[in-house]
């Protein structure tokens, strides 16, 4: 017995709820430019992350925390793209900047990590500048790291004298996880250099923030996330995109395939607080799915193409939708009581196939 319309498009109709993009998403909202060029930066000529990593911000003008920068592009390209997801160690990277700055030893950070976010593990980081003690260059100096509040060592290096970059030392998690529960014994850390008198004088010199703001002290914490939550889009307004900036492409009558659809984060109104990347390749899905021998098309779209040409009114065509996303990385600032910087991978946010559902 033949099934009536009605029973076929109860059992076969899809709706395209949240599939296909927007008419007004289907617009570039930027010119695509060159990224690198944007960015001022080459990632593949940097130097590898490493105590012998020394230079200015490589984002350009950007008055960022060099460490923070530089951890975005050994994990991605300039343009979010991940290249080294293992690197994150966890979902969240949070840096938190030295709060006092006017001390070359004694360092405090306000640690605030979300609730619904788990520990991993955490870094100190101490820019070390360039040695006036020619004579001793290749000596090394034993640093310690002290929790104020307890006086206890937390931390030590043995730190060559030519060293001239970034230097780290693992945290205990207990310390930062005691910081956040009680954030009454979160006095600080303490930075001392073991060494005869004459060697220790400026043999090892830490940046600050009066020193350079880019390259102060900064605790890193790696944390794995419970929730999806991207909190910081809530509190972004987008900024309405003038209608000349736009290439109209209102139609698309080729087969289901990928669109090219750049995203500049400034049209967005979201430059102020995101530091990188300036813009990304999102891409979306645009075209007809009306040919009903397209064998890369679902089981399901194939019977609702059907049901649509043998009875139009009663089920729409199947739509062409996203079937891969990717993610990218993102560095941004945090918000008040937050981490100053936080750097996450924003899953799903490249479209990177596309078919007929």
């Amino acid at each position: 017995m033949a099934m009536s319309p009605q029973l076929l498009l109860h059992l076969f109709s899809l709706l395209c709820i949240g599939s296909n993009v927007t008419q007004s998403a289907k617009r570039n909202i930027t010119n695509s430019g060159d990224l690198l060029s944007t960015l001022n930066t080459k990632p593949e000529g940097l130097p590898p992350m490493s105590e012998n990593l020394s230079g200015s911000n490589p984002l350009g003008d950007i008055q960022a925390s060099d460490y923070m920068v530089r951890l975005f592009l050994r994990i991605s390209k300039s343009n979010g793209q991940l290249t080294n997801p293992d690197a994150f160690m966890g979902d969240h990277i949070h840096g938190f900047i030295d709060n006092d700055g006017s001390n070359d030893s004694n360092f405090t950070f306000n640690v605030s990590i979300p609730t619904n976010e788990i520990l991993k593990s955490a870094k100190l980081l101490l820019y070390k500048y360039p040695s006036n003690h020619a004579s001793y260059s290749r000596s090394s100096l034993l640093v310690t790291i002290h929790d104020i509040y307890s006086g206890r060592e937390i931390a030590s290096k043995l730190v060559a004298i030519q060293t001239v970059g970034w230097i780290s030392f693992e945290l205990p998690r207990g310390i930062i996880l005691r910081w956040k529960r009680k954030p009454q014994t979160n006095a600080g850390v303490s930075v001392r250099i073991a060494g005869s008198p004459r060697l220790t004088i400026n043999a090892i010199r830490f940046a600050t923030r009066q020193k350079n703001a880019t390259f102060q002290p900064l605790i890193v914490a790696y944390c794995s996330v419970t929730s999806s939550l991207f909190a910081a889009l809530q509190r972004s307004t987008v900024k309405r995109v003038p209608r000349d900036r736009r290439s109209d492409q209102s139609s698309h009558k080729g087969k289901c395939g990928l669109q090219k659809l750049n995203i500049n984060f400034k049209d967005l109104g979201w430059d102020k607080w995101v530091i990188a990347p300036k813009q990304y390749s999102a891409s979306y899905c645009a075209g007809t799915c009306l040919d009903r021998y397209d064998n890369t098309q679902s089981n399901h779209a194939l019977i609702q193409l059907m049901m649509h040409q043998e009875t139009p009114g009663y089920a729409n065509a199947p739509c062409c939708a996203p079937t891969q996303m990717a993610p990218i990385s993102m560095l941004y600032y945090g918000g008040p009581g937050e981490s100053t910087y936080v750097l996450k991978q924003m899953k799903d946010w490249v479209v990177t196939a596309c078919g007929c559902k």
